[in-house]
């Protein structure tokens, strides 16, 4: 039962040209619609006010569900996912989120010329809106595309489980009101997402849909060049046959947190090596003053609180944040990065921090006050925080710039000042209202170790019909890369071990962690489409920034997870299996492991040893002779205890004897170059060692060394028709010069052979000043969408456009391309952003050749031009060879 949203009060900034008006249609839809005749790109975000706190307790991630698959077919659009690929098409977003409280709904889409078109309704945003109203009235619920769907949810969840703020909310809903909905599972898994005593999916997500989705539940925004009344004739075509009924009265909440269970502190062991301290506080509903709070309390200036932890060394970073509860409360929750983790420190940040908040000084009209409601940032942060677009967003926040004195005593008396509001909430703020969460790296005990007054139990995590229980299987640091390539290498042995983890009557979910400092790439081989067919052919992988992560979970293992970053050599998966089952599970387990270490065979690698940094090569000889002789000599035994983590025990004689070898300088596998995730055997034979630090130029990797281009699975939906792959285009240089090249490169390679596989957009680059680094060590990347293709056709094709690609593409050519654009922006002034206009000036009076600067400048310059204005620049300008050129970005 839901209340329906509250209307939109018209927010109008006095810094802005733009024209805004708010409503509500005759179906109870409320809207807020805002015309900027100088925008760039229309957006529209439509607020449903039901999230994941309306879950039935029976089905938890029904919400998210519904999310997920109003996106895929409905009776105006039955291609499935024609609402995204239109999106895309047109070089344009769109997402969804679904929290507590609300599912958002949004796109963005850049604007074609109201002049050239007959009607409004020919414009990209009548079209995007077309297509989301579509959605929210008359979805299909198709059997097929819920699974799909159910399947990208609970990757979803498996990519969330293991991050550390995730870690830390999970042990803040133990400690909270186990009655209270915020506490409960929102993100929703395979197990919980599954049929329920004879009712399918499809038919909870039909009547969750029916009681949530209709117009007085909704709010909706557009931000647009477009009039007012133009945007408003789009709003009642498109979404006045949206469903109208009288909203329920909402039932109350129980609150978060009584007086009797205040104060609480923890200590949690986290899963990455921080020091973290969080403090929480539980306060009234206060939305106006929200717009205030939080940006006043994250101020960064000289004389701000974060500064001034700063300056005495106790914080490395802080950041204040809100999360709504109820319609009657909300938690306000400080995050403290510790510098040093000791009790002293912690005891100086609360002393410190409670200090603040007593004698904080609130003035509207104060300069510091001024900058941090007049700053930009103010609406780009909570609209990050709130996954809404920021154009969207400032139509709602900025009413600070409108509050006028003479406003603010105009107002009864029952509605206090954002100013006393926020005096109210600080006032709640102290020391027998906290809830105290410190991350501590260095505990013994990875459970939740103390609380000041309320007992507390160590649990595991435990949702609706989900639970999962943590197990460790530990290696030394000298032979962490063995165990994988031992299972890869043994072909029966893994046959052997697929069988076991698909005994049918494994029952409960467990998850084995081995975690590991060498690169993911050998994990990935263990556990490859290759060695997982026989326990179930969809289960693939993802290689994605040196990690491993599963993209189905149905049965046998759910997968991995790997991070670079944690000390503690291990890898991690989960296997299904009941508990009475382990140690007969892990004995067998033990027996296999032994088996493949006796015939392993690391003569695919060459290994590197690293010391002082200084990279030295070695040979194949020194790892098979010394490493391959000592696992051969000791066994490794694998022990069960039901108590504690799961120990892999390597007796003392191979730790020492790896040890000794090369000085005890630490192994590494290092990978450069191509890697084909479509099967095991492109992954085995295609690693190519970083001998030295020298690397090819430009031109060698463009035009000769087709080996630093790949293509990886990564998809979206899994399994399904519909398939992801990412494309990657390396080049190991750390000169900052080639950033624009990149850059333009992405441009012209999206939008040719990958238009027909349905890519429009190009991910990987950033034109940020410290981040160019990243572009010249990474590349670009790309995503290839194909529909029942055979991952192997598709990076035929892939590679064959390629080689003709980096054959036209030249260094002369790119240099060529470069200044025809300039040569273009500068006649057509009008074409290019105003900001980046002294930008061109500067690039002019630079030679490209000598210095990092103008480069770096095109790549601005570059970033805020769309493909069709890159593709009119060379048209312009007649590039020698069209032809080539044509073939390459697609102008007949």
């Amino acid at each position: 039962m839901k209340e329906s949203c509250p209307a939109i009060a018209p927010q109008e900034s006095s810094l802005s040209m733009r024209n805004t008006t708010t409503g509500t249609l005759k179906n109870g839809l409320n809207y807020c619609l805002t015309s900027q005749p100088d925008a760039i790109a229309s957006t529209a975000a439509l607020v449903v006010a039901s999230g994941s706190n309306s879950n039935p307790k029976t089905w938890p991630g029904l919400a998210h569900a519904v999310e997920h698959n109003s996106f895929v077919k409905n009776m105006r659009f039955k291609q499935p996912y024609e609402y995204l690929d239109f999106i895309m098409s047109r070089g344009g977003t769109c997402n969804a989120a679904t929290s507590n409280q609300n599912t958002t709904y949004y796109f963005q889409l850049r604007n074609n010329c109201l002049t050239k078109l007959n009607t409004i309704f020919e414009t990209h945003l009548a079209e995007g809106l077309n297509r989301l109203s579509a959605s929210l009235q008359e979805p299909h619920f198709e059997r097929t595309y819920v699974e799909i769907e159910k399947a990208a949810i609970d990757h979803e969840f498996h990519e969330l489980a293991h991050k550390p703020w995730f870690e830390t909310t999970d042990t803040l809903n133990q400690i909270l009101n186990k009655e209270h909905s915020e506490t409960q599972f929102g993100c929703g898994n395979d197990e919980t997402l599954s049929d329920k005593q004879g009712v399918p999916l499809q038919h909870a997500l039909k009547g969750f849909f029916k009681q949530h989705y209709f117009a007085s539940n909704m709010s909706i925004a557009i931000h647009s060049p477009y009039t007012l009344d133009d945007q408003k004739t789009l709003l009642e075509h498109y979404f006045s046959p949206l469903e109208a009924k009288p909203s329920n009265n909402p039932i109350p909440l129980p609150s978060f947190l009584t007086d009797i269970q205040t104060p609480l502190s923890c200590e949690v062991k986290p899963r990455l090596n921080t020091s973290n301290m969080k403090l929480f506080f539980c306060i009234p509903s206060l939305p106006t003053a929200l717009k205030y709070l939080l940006p006043i309390l994250n101020n960064d200036q000289d004389a701000s609180f974060k500064q001034s932890l700063r300056n005495k060394q106790l914080i490395s970073d802080y950041e204040a944040y809100i999360e709504r509860s109820n319609n009657n409360e909300y938690i306000l929750g400080f995050k403290f990065e510790l510098s040093t983790y000791n009790l002293k420190n912690v005891q100086d940040v609360k002393k410190e921090f409670f200090q603040f908040i007593k004698n904080i000084q609130l003035d509207l009209k104060a300069p510091s006050t001024q900058h941090v409601l007049n700053n930009d940032t103010f609406s780009n942060d909570y609209a990050q925080k709130l996954f809404i677009p920021p154009t969207i967003m400032e139509i709602t926040l900025n009413a600070a710039h409108s509050l006028t004195p003479r406003e603010q005593q105009a107002r009864p008396v029952r509605k206090p000042s954002p100013l006393f509001q926020i005096k109210m909430v600080l006032n709640k703020i102290t020391e027998e209202k906290v809830i105290e969460i410190i991350e501590n790296p260095r505990l013994e005990s990875e459970a939740l170790t103390s609380f000041s007054k309320t007992p507390f139990k160590t649990k595991q995590y435990e949702y609706t019909q989900a639970s999962n229980t943590s197990y460790m299987l530990q290696l030394p640091s000298s032979d962490q890369y063995l165990l994988p390539t031992a299972l890869m290498e043994n072909n029966e042995t893994n046959n052997k071990l697929c069988r076991l983890l698909n005994t049918p009557n494994l029952q409960t979910w467990h998850h084995l962690n081995i975690q590991n400092n060498s690169p993911a790439v050998l994990t990935s081989l263990l556990f490859s489409k290759k060695h997982l067919c026989e326990i179930q052919a969809n289960t693939l992988y993802q290689i994605w920034n040196s990690s491993v992560k599963p993209i189905s979970s149905k049965t046998a293992i759910l997968g991995i997870n790997l991070s670079l970053e944690q000390r503690n050599n291990n890898f991690e998966f989960k296997i299904k299996s009941a508990a009475s089952h382990l140690p007969i599970l892990f004995q067998e387990i033990s027996e296999l492991i032994q088996q493949s270490l006796t015939s392993i065979d690391l003569s695919l690698f060459q290994v590197n040893s690293i010391k002082q940094k200084q990279i030295q090569y070695y040979g194949e000889r020194s790892i098979a002779d010394h490493a391959i002789a000592a696992i051969k000599n000791n066994l490794l035994n694998l022990e069960y205890n039901p108590q504690k983590s799961i120990s892999l025990i390597t007796p003392e004689n191979i730790k020492s004897q790896l040890q000794v070898w090369q000085n005890q300088t630490q192994i590494n596998l290092l990978m450069q170059g191509c890697i084909s995730a479509t099967t095991a055997e492109d992954l085995s034979h295609r690693f190519i060692n970083l001998t030295s630090n020298n690397t090819p130029p430009l031109n060698n990797v463009l035009n000769k060394n087709l080996k630093q281009v790949y293509l990886t699975n990564t998809s979206l939906y899994l399994p399904s028709s519909k398939t992801g792959y990412c494309l990657y285009i390396q080049q190991k240089n750390n000169e900052p010069k080639t950033a624009a090249t990149f850059l333009l490169l992405s441009k012209l390679l999206s939008t040719s052979f990958f238009k027909e596989m349905r890519v429009n957009r190009q991910l990987g680059y950033s034109t940020d000043v410290n981040a160019l680094q990243l572009i010249d060590t990474s590349g670009i990347t790309f995503t290839v969408e194909g529909y029942k293709t055979r991952p192997e056709k598709i990076e035929k094709e892939v590679n064959s456009f390629l080689k003709n690609a980096f054959q036209t593409l030249t260094p002369n050519r790119i240099q060529l391309y470069k200044n025809a654009v300039i040569t273009t922006l500068k006649e057509q002034p009008n074409t290019l952003p105003h900001t980046h206009k002294s930008d061109l000036n500067a690039i002019e009076k630079m030679s490209s050749e000598d210095s990092y600067y103008p480069d770096h400048l095109l790549a601005k310059v570059l970033h805020d031009l769309s493909f069709e204005e890159i593709k009119d620049i060379f048209y312009q300008n007649c590039i020698e060879q069209p032809q080539d050129i044509a073939v390459l970005i697609g102008i007949e």
